[in-house]
């Protein structure tokens, strides 16, 4: 995953805590997609998604 998504959900997570996230194979592992309460993510994003939860 590059930084730049990495530091995207990282902020999304902070200022949208109860968003829900999907994980899909139809989001490029390079980018994501932001609805107005879903946050789409490739599946290798999901160990990103579990730090940040785990640290609050």
């Amino acid at each position: 995953m590059t930084e730049r998504v990495a530091d995207v959900v990282q902020r999304i997570l902070n200022e949208q805590p109860t968003i829900a996230i999907r994980f899909t194979f139809a989001i490029r592992p390079d980018s994501y997609h932001h609805g107005r309460d879903t946050l789409f993510l490739h599946p290798n994003h999901r160990p990103v998604v579990e730090r940040i939860w785990s640290e609050k």
